[in-house]
């Protein structure tokens, strides 16, 4: 046991408190109460997609390491786009965020999610 301190509140020193971290999910995901909360959809509307990550992770509880490896982006780049740093403007980006995110096709509209049905031949 090591003495903690004065301005630790966690009450476990910070090599314990990293070993209880790897108790997080292995597949971390988003979870569905995510997307009932109305600043994030707020988010979706307006394409903040800074904002919308910030929102995502705050709301499911996720860290950005978490939600990197969900979107396919490199943390760095996850934190720019948090802090304002950095845009998202490659479409192709954009729908590879919100697929890993995985966000409701009602709340992003059929612009933003791929064409995957094939065309009746009826």
């Amino acid at each position: 046991m090591c003495r903690l301190s004065r301005y630790n509140n966690e009450g476990r020193c910070t090599v314990c408190s990293r070993r209880t971290r790897g108790s997080l999910p292995v597949d971390p995901s988003v979870p569905p109460h995510v997307w009932l909360d109305l600043n994030v959809q707020k988010a979706l509307v307006e394409r903040d997609f800074g904002t919308l990550c910030q929102l995502v992770r705050r709301v499911g509880g996720l860290r950005q390491e978490d939600l990197a490896a969900l979107v396919g982006l490199s943390q760095a780049f996850l934190s720019m786009l948090e802090s304002g740093t950095r845009r998202l403007t490659n479409i192709d980006k954009i729908i590879a965020l919100l697929e890993g995110l995985d966000v409701p096709p009602e709340l992003t509209g059929p612009m933003l999610r791929p064409f995957d049905a094939a065309p009746d031949d009826a």
